[in-house]
């Protein structure tokens, strides 16, 4: 074995963990991106729900006769319940739309985190006899990742639960 490949080996704990804990950052930073989304659409979502109500409030209080109360619409309420009916339907289009883009994203990292990991090990057994235990071995680590590079596939939790049969 070269020297260049017993020092790769010798820094492969550290360059693995390195690696990992890059991934990592990056699936807190696209979790911290989602929050972030949610919350600027809550903030809208409250600040509309909150000048609609001042507004009708402002409605009232400015009705100084029994026309211009009786003018205000009967059905006020109705409107405001079709209204946050709507306001929540908007709100699942955003959910999707932001879980969305956080499943794309943490497809590019874990993508972006195997071909790293496939360029480390790549270089440390550049030259070295295959050995197919060591596959193995790299293939069922990588398994449980799998999944999120294609999400057609099931997790291997529900892909396992779906295999078994019910206790008779």
């Amino acid at each position: 074995m070269s020297t260049t490949q017993d020092q790769s080996t010798r820094n492969l704990p550290f360059t693995l963990h390195k690696l990992n804990l890059e991934l990592q950052v990056k699936l807190l930073r696209l979790l911290q991106e989602n929050s972030q989304q949610w919350l600027d659409y809550s903030h809208r979502l409250l600040h509309d729900s909150i000048s609609e109500s001042d507004a009708a409030m402002q409605s009232l209080l400015d009705a100084d006769d029994w026309r211009k109360l009786a003018d205000l619409p009967n059905d006020a309420f109705w409107q405001k319940v079709q209204r946050r009916l709507s306001d929540s339907q908007a709100a699942m289009q955003a959910l999707l739309k932001t879980q969305a883009s956080f499943s794309t994203g943490a497809q590019q990292a874990m993508q972006a985190w195997q071909k790293d990991l496939a360029q480390i090990l790549g270089a440390i057994t550049q030259g070295q006899p295959q050995n197919p235990s060591g596959q193995n071995a790299l293939q069922a680590w990588l398994q449980p990742w799998q999944w999120l590079q294609n999400p057609a596939t099931p997790e291997p939790a529900k892909a396992e639960a779906k295999g078994k049969k019910p206790a008779q």
